[in-house]
């Protein structure tokens, strides 16, 4: 299949989120699709409080979509510059424009996608693309990864492990991306498995029995403190590429509401990359 980014060039967030997907395509041999969406200008008054500002009645059609193609524009042109830097051929990365609505949009690319990716800055609640990373998570519930804080591209993977329904999710949702990575480190907090009666899959050792069977060798590290602040130090001591962890919360209309580990990784000033599935 592919790896597809959701990509508007507004910031270097990005231009790092695109870096990111390529570096991931690359290590799979896998073609990179850009995705950049943007709203239909004829539905654009849904859209007050994007990048654009749009009141009912406010602005003509006509000029929003004049505004978008020279945004269209100026990401293609940000997208040909880093498939050159990063050495993707056009028979190995392509760019697409997609008018319509973005969760939608990114929804739909992300069926069958070997991954999606994710500016860092789609996490917060400023930038447009947050409603499509929320959508495509929590109610079409597919996995997205949302890219670090730094251009880190060889560490170790590390699971965030509770034996929860969300972290088996998380875990066979990006096995290719588990299997792509040297290293894997199962990071279990004290008296943190979510234990089932009758039972022993959520235990770790299960977790690197599945592994083995991918030909992958794991290793279980204990964290100290609350798990995300441990996930968060542990990943900057293995100089960590990738966060696997489940998302709790759940998605309301106009917030993006997630349980405290998921929100200290979206918002942590220094983080990898994360690879999230609710």
């Amino acid at each position: 299949m592919s790896v597809v980014s959701m990509f508007v060039h507004r910031g270097p967030d990005d231009v790092a989120g695109l870096r990111y997907a390529a570096s991931l395509a690359k290590r799979m041999n896998r073609k990179l699709e850009a995705v950049c969406t943007l709203p239909d200008p004829a539905m654009a008054s849904a859209y007050f409080g994007s990048e654009f500002v749009i009141g009912i009645g406010a602005i003509p059609v006509q000029t929003i979509s004049d505004a978008e193609t020279e945004l269209m524009d100026a990401s293609n042109t940000t997208f040909e510059t880093v498939m050159e830097e990063v050495g993707l051929s056009s028979d190995q990365a392509s760019f697409r424009k997609a008018v319509g609505v973005p969760e939608q949009v990114a929804a739909d690319a992300a069926v069958l996608a070997d991954a999606i990716v994710f500016p860092r800055d789609a996490a917060s609640g400023s930038n447009s693309l947050r409603p499509a990373l929320e959508f495509t998570m929590m109610d079409s519930r597919l996995p997205v990864v949302v890219a670090g804080t730094e251009a880190n591209t060889g560490g170790p993977v590390i699971i965030g492990w509770d034996g929860s329904d969300q972290a088996a999710r998380a875990v066979a949702l990006h096995a290719n991306l588990i299997q792509a990575a040297d290293s894997v480190v199962i990071a279990q907090a004290e008296n943190g498995l979510a234990k089932r009666p009758g039972g022993e899959a959520h235990e770790p050792e299960r977790l690197l029995a599945w592994l083995a069977d991918r030909g992958i060798k794991g290793e279980v590290k204990a964290l100290e403190g609350t798990p995300g602040k441990g996930l968060l130090n542990l990943a900057e001591g293995l100089d960590a590429e990738l966060i696997v962890n489940g998302a709790y919360g759940h998605s309301r209309a106009g917030q993006f509401l997630f349980g405290g580990v998921t929100r200290t990784l979206m918002r942590a000033d220094n983080a990898p990359a994360l690879a999230l599935a609710h």
